[in-house]
């Protein structure tokens, strides 16, 4: 069964670029608590991120990161490394970077820098990088945890103010529902079991068609048979006759030869 282990945070949102935070998580569960704007929502946010590489709504333009402003620097660069043991028993290692640039005029600008996911049990101890490409994180690391990314994002760390989408109107449910349960993949086979039930029963329909005939053929061809064989009796028959006419022939011409003598 899957697990998470350590969470390390530095320069997210009221967390410190300068140092890092790490929060350990315990079996059975680990329990979150402090005043409001002590960082809980922001640990939920930094696990959805780390393990869907989705940030939380309203975070357009940097707001996710460490305000610069507060650093008093021109950039900052922030880090999100969560360690967790896989489905398959596995100790990995994800890590996501980011960073937000003071623009010259009003606001700011953010990147996403390389990440990495890797084995945080290598041989020999050293970390084997597994991919470095955010896409393939963001599909590898909900694989690894055994459960789809829908439900990573709207029930294991849905963000609170995602929170209330149970409450949503009936077509945008629905879609949660079949996100989570992942009813789309279902529907899909469904909807290419009927497409190749459809052609197998056009081919069975072309080859019923193609066997009558053949059969048709069959038969033609048996009553030709039949007849070719009638024939060749009728024929056999008749050589019969002629020869025993032609016998008959020949002894009354030998008679006839004999009188006129």
């Amino acid at each position: 069964m899957s697990c998470l282990d350590k969470l390390a945070i530095r320069g997210i949102r009221s967390f410190d670029d300068k140092q890092i935070s790490v929060i350990e998580f315990f079996s059975p569960v680990t329990v979150i608590i402090g005043p409001n704007g002590s960082g809980k929502t922001t640990i939920i946010e930094c696990l959805k991120y780390a393990t869907t590489g989705d940030q939380p709504p309203n975070t357009r333009g940097g707001a996710f990161v460490h305000d610069p402003k507060i650093a008093n620097e021109k950039e900052v660069k922030a880090q999100v490394k969560l360690r967790f043991f896989a489905a398959n028993g596995k100790r990995m290692l994800a890590v996501r970077n980011l960073s937000v640039t003071m623009k010259k005029t009003a606001g700011m600008t953010m990147k996403t820098l390389e990440s990495i996911l890797a084995l945080a049990d290598g041989d020999g101890g050293k970390r084997t990088a597994i991919s470095t490409k955010c896409a393939e994180m963001d599909t590898e690391i909900p694989h690894l945890l055994g459960v789809s990314k829908a439900v990573l994002e709207n029930v294991i760390f849905c963000h609170q103010e995602d929170s209330y989408w149970p409450l949503a109107e009936p077509a945008a449910l629905k879609k949660k529902f079949d996100d989570i349960f992942e009813a789309t993949r279902y529907t899909k086979a469904l909807d290419s079991i009927k497409s190749l039930r459809k052609d197998r029963m056009a081919e069975l329909k072309a080859e019923k068609e193609r066997l009558e005939s053949l059969s048709r053929e069959k038969t033609h061809a048996d009553k030709l048979k039949s007849r070719i064989s009638d024939l060749n009796a009728t024929i056999a028959a008749r050589e019969v006759e002629f020869d025993e006419t032609k016998h008959l022939y020949e002894q009354l011409a030998l008679a006839n030869a004999k009188f006129y003598d």
